[in-house]
């Protein structure tokens, strides 16, 4: 009588579950897979950062005179609500195009009510809103947003922010 012998698959799922748990260890800081849309919550490390509105400018009030831009004025409404238990420091955020070219805040604002500045620190269980402003030439781009770590080992989002020419933005 001849006798059957059975592979033992069950000694396969150990090594093949650790392979497949390791490899998703691995140290990733790629936004690619995390693009939000506006309006939606957007979790970065104690942060949840929110865009509310966009808005394009061609000039900005100022003290006495109107603050021009280079190219356009983007303004983005957002709020950001610190869910961790010390003070957070939010760092400058910056725009991204389709060639992936990017873009930092404007660094001087005069006269924008609700502008929220450069240096932004957001107490514990506290939220934050205000607007924040690009000089950029017209057109779609990715907000990215991180949690200001170092270079290298931040977590960074992105957030779409379509080319739409609408309603100013209500103070």
């Amino acid at each position: 009588m001849m006798t059957q012998t059975r592979f033992p698959f069950h000694r396969l799922l150990l090594p093949l579950g650790l392979a497949l748990f390791l490899s998703a260890c691995g140290e990733s800081t790629s936004t690619d897979s995390f693009v939000y849309k506006m309006g939606e919550k957007i979790p970065v490390g104690t942060m949840v950062f929110n865009v509310l509105e966009a808005e394009w400018r061609s000039e900005l009030p100022g003290d006495g005179m109107a603050q021009t831009p280079k190219n356009r004025f983007l303004l983005i409404k957002l709020s950001m609500t610190n869910s961790g238990g010390a003070q957070a420091a939010i760092p400058l955020l910056t725009l991204e195009n389709a060639k992936k070219e990017t873009f930092m805040e404007v660094s001087e604002v005069k006269g924008l009510p609700r502008w929220l500045g450069l240096i932004r620190l957001v107490n514990p269980a506290a939220t934050e809103d205000g607007v924040i402003v690009f000089d950029v030439p017209t057109g779609a781009y990715k907000l990215r947003v991180n949690d200001g770590k170092e270079t290298g080992s931040e977590t960074t989002r992105l957030v779409e922010i379509p080319l739409a020419l609408s309603e100013p933005i209500r103070n």
